[in-house]
């Protein structure tokens, strides 16, 4: 059996005895680095020698040949091609097309009747390509450099398909000596590619699997036996060129070698699922379901495919769903989120958004025992960590509305009196040395403006109208000083309103946060108060006080269920939002609504623990009403000094 490549004296001069040792040589000549580089330099050597006949010989000739055609052309046609000449994918367009005018014979090589160059670069299509693309260049010359890369791409995947194409339409066979003589190459490449992949030395493995490839891929034998075991090497070499492909992301070429093991073998299941893979890195998700599908149905315990093919259907429902929203109907694109919104998007984005914020929290909390380590201070847990930053937002959040509404009721007072109204003092001492419509008397004290004082002989008569005197009849009902208005309206005679917002804002907030109840076992409490907007006012009219206010309150809700005896299920916790819409001094009968949203993340709860938590909700929301009802009792005491 000759030996390729080994023509040198050192290997002329070697004896064997018999097969075995042509075999022996073989394998031990062909592992080695200088045999490997002698082959890979011969394949460079071959394309280098190709590469510089045409750029010496051909294309020289080609573009003499297309300079004189467009000398004979317009000045126009000139014009428009002078920005282009200078790429690549211009002067082999132009040359093409040159060649089709000039030849006389169609695509199948039937003789036709020769076009005119110029007149073919004059019609509409043709020029308007030219002059659009022309236009684009002298906008921007970095625009024909990449459409120029792209032609360039375009080439090397027909260069691809062409030689896919070659392997299926232009065999070469081999008698049974050449067949065993290249199964024994191509194992020797499936060796050393397998040890160089166990190096995880995967470039190195590829290029071990491509040489098997190059040399056995165009090869066939004779009789069926004879095929199949040409095609098992083959394949095998295919589908680890596939795997090392898939490990360097060369996705295109992993597609390539799975479509080749699959003309052979069109139920391979590792083929469909490495062609799944790749074919989803290089988008064509679809077709990569339908193979991870065909593998699984041929394997259905294949776990790296069940992984992908999840990976996939959730890829492709996303893809519906946004599919779905942006070609909906009329009435949808209206109302941008439709008739009814697109809930599952919804909640896939809120999803996704907790997932961040969880990623975020982690970070910092690692961050926070890095620097606790460096200090020599033990570690929290994420738990401990959690509240303890929890707390810490919510003191820094009440100090931070305190202050608004410090600063809020400074600029109230400022605008007060620069208008020279009256100063509000709700349950404190009067004060109204700064209000306007009093006065200060002989005596040092504060009266109202309009008080008329008596001059002494009035006070005397006055003094003695005043003198007790003895009723007859009962005694006579004495003036109404049971008024609710301020100082200066003891009568609540006039319209008096005060704005009692701050007050109520603090006392409802406190009320609502302590609320908690326990139902068979199964605990609910307030976590917090995350929304609580409205307005509270103090009126006086008709000698009257109304209490007016009106709120919207969201509270967040955690709910504790106790966990039963084994094998029943553990303890679990459920969080929602308790929405009250109406909070306000129109309900007389203290029934407020109150609605439990429970988080889409909570876990399903068997029938039984399902009614009970709605029972403890029941009770919950009962509870928070009575703190509503004690918040009301507690702001109709309040009156206007």
């Amino acid at each position: 059996m000759a030996v390729p490549y080994a023509t040198g004296p050192s290997y002329q001069d070697q004896s064997f005895d018999g097969d075995e040792g042509h075999a022996n040589f073989w394998k031990e000549f062909i592992k080695t680095d200088e045999a490997q580089d002698a082959m890979k330099q011969q394949y460079r050597d071959e394309f280098d020698q190709a590469a510089d006949e045409y750029e010496n010989k051909v294309k020289p000739q080609e573009l003499r040949d297309l300079a004189e055609a467009l000398l004979d052309c317009s000045r126009e046609i000139k014009h428009i091609v002078a920005p282009l000449l200078k790429y690549d994918f211009c002067q082999r367009t132009l040359y093409n097309i040159l060649q089709d005018c000039t030849s006389g014979k169609d695509a199948s090589g039937a003789p036709r009747e020769k076009k005119n160059f110029s007149d073919y670069l004059m019609t509409h299509g043709v020029r308007y390509q030219m002059e659009k693309l022309a236009e684009d260049v002298r906008a921007n010359p970095a625009y024909g450099k990449t459409v120029n890369d792209e032609w360039w791409a375009s080439v090397c995947q027909k260069m691809a398909d062409d030689n896919k194409r070659d392997m299926f339409d232009h065999p070469r066979y081999i008698d049974v000596q050449g067949l065993c003589s290249m199964m024994n190459q191509g194992g020797l490449c499936l060796d050393m590619g397998m040890a160089k992949w166990k190096e995880k030395n995967y470039e190195l493995a590829l290029e071990r699997y491509t040489l098997g490839v190059d040399m056995l891929q165009n090869l066939r034998a004779r009789g069926r036996e004879n095929e199949e075991l040409l095609a098992g090497v083959t394949c095998r070499l295919l589908k680890n060129q596939a795997a090392c492909a898939l490990k360097l992301e060369l996705w295109g070429l992993a597609a390539r070698a799975c479509d080749k093991v699959l003309h052979f073998k069109p139920r391979d299941v590792k083929a469909l699922y490495r062609k799944g893979v790749a074919g989803a890195r290089l988008g064509r998700v679809d077709g990569a379901v339908v193979d991870l599908q065909k593998a699984l149905k041929l394997e259905p315990a294949n776990r790296d495919a069940k992984r992908e093919l999840a990976r996939l259907t959730d890829i492709v429902r996303r893809k519906r769903l946004e599919e779905k929203k942006r070609f909906s109907g009329g009435l949808q694109r209206a109302t941008s989120k439709g008739l009814y919104g697109d809930k599952e998007a919804e909640r896939e984005k809120k999803k996704k958004l907790e997932a961040q914020a969880s990623a975020k929290k982690r970070a910092r909390h690692e961050k926070f025992n890095a620097a606790r380590k460096e200090k020599g201070e033990d570690e929290v847990t994420f738990e401990n960590w959690e509240k303890e930053e929890k707390e810490k937002a919510e003191k820094e959040e009440k100090a931070a509305e305190e202050a608004r509404r410090r600063q809020q009721r400074q600029r109230e007072e400022q605008r007060r009196k620069e208008r020279g109204e009256d100063r509000v003092v709700v349950d404190d001492d009067l004060d109204l040395a700064n209000c306007k419509g009093y006065k200060t008397l002989a005596d040092g004290r504060r009266t109202s403006y309009f008080t008329n004082v008596p001059d002494q002989t009035t006070a005397q008569l006055l003094a003695a109208q005043q003198a007790p005197k003895k009723l007859e009849g009962g005694a006579a009902p004495s003036p109404d000083s049971n008024g609710d208005g301020s100082a200066w309206n003891a009568a609540g005679t006039t319209f008096e309103e005060r704005d009692m917002k701050g007050w109520a804002d603090d006392a409802l907030r406190d009320a609502l946060r302590d609320v908690s109840s326990v139902t068979d076992g199964l605990s609910v409490k307030t976590t917090s108060v995350k929304k609580l907007t409205g307005e509270a006012s103090l009126v006086v009219s008709r000698g009257r006080a109304r209490h007016i206010f009106e709120y919207v309150a969201d509270l967040s809700v955690e709910c504790r269920l106790p966990g039963e005896a084994p094998p029943g299920p553990g303890a679990t916790t459920i969080k929602g939002t308790l929405h009250m819409p109406e909070v306000s001094s129109s309900i007389t009968d203290g029934q407020y609504e109150a609605r439990f949203l429970r988080k889409s993340s909570s876990p399903s709860l068997s029938r039984p623990r399902e009614a009970a938590l709605e029972a403890a909700v029941a009770a919950y929301s009962d509870a928070v009403r009575a703190a509503v009802a004690a918040f009301v009792a507690d702001f109709s005491e309040k009156r206007i000094k």
